[in-house]
C-alpha cells in the first residue's frame, strides 16, 4: 500500500464523519422546533396534573400525622375511587379510596377545597366503608 491510497481513506472517512455530522444537525434543526411545539403544547396538561395532586393540609397532618400522606399517596398515586358520597347538611363531599387492601378517606368542601384524609385501618370491605360513610351523614 502506498502512502497517497493510506492518504486517501483518511480523506474518505473525514468524508463520511463530516457527511454524518451533517445528518445529525439537519435532523436536530428539522426536529428540534417539532419536539419544542409538542412540550410547549403538553405543558398545560402537565401543570394541570400536578394541581390536581392532593397534599395534605395543615389539619391532616396535625390531626392524623404520617398517615395523611400515607392518605395523599392513594389518592395520587393509582388508588382506586372505590365511594363517593356528599353529606347534604353541610355539602362536604368524602370520597373513600383503596390502594394495596387498605382503606384510604377524603373530605373536601363543596369547592374542592380538602378538609381532612386519614386511613381507616380497621376496616377490610367496601360495606364497612360505605356504613362509615352513611352513619357520618354522607348520605348522597
Amino acid at each position: 500500500m502506498s502512502i497517497k491510497q493510506s492518504g486517501q481513506g483518511l480523506i474518505e472517512l473525514t468524508l463520511i464523519v463530516f457527511s454524518v455530522v451533517i445528518v445529525v444537525w439537519a435532523a436536530i434543526s428539522l426536529l428540534g422546533p417539532l419536539v419544542t411545539d409538542v412540550m410547549v403544547a403538553q405543558a398545560p396538561a402537565a401543570a394541570n396534573a400536578m394541581e390536581d395532586l392532593v397534599q395534605p393540609n395543615d389539619h391532616a397532618i396535625e390531626r392524623h400525622g404520617d398517615k395523611a400522606i400515607t392518605a395523599a399517596n392513594c389518592f395520587n398515586n393509582g388508588g382506586n375511587i372505590m365511594a363517593t358520597k356528599v353529606n347534604p347538611t353541610i355539602g362536604r363531599k368524602m370520597k373513600a379510596c383503596l390502594l394495596d387492601d387498605k382503606w384510604f378517606i377524603k373530605i373536601e368542601e363543596e369547592n374542592g377545597d380538602l378538609v381532612t384524609m386519614f386511613p381507616k385501618e380497621k376496616f377490610r370491605t367496601l360495606e364497612q366503608i360505605l356504613r362509615y360513610m352513611t352513619n357520618s351523614g354522607y348520605t348522597q
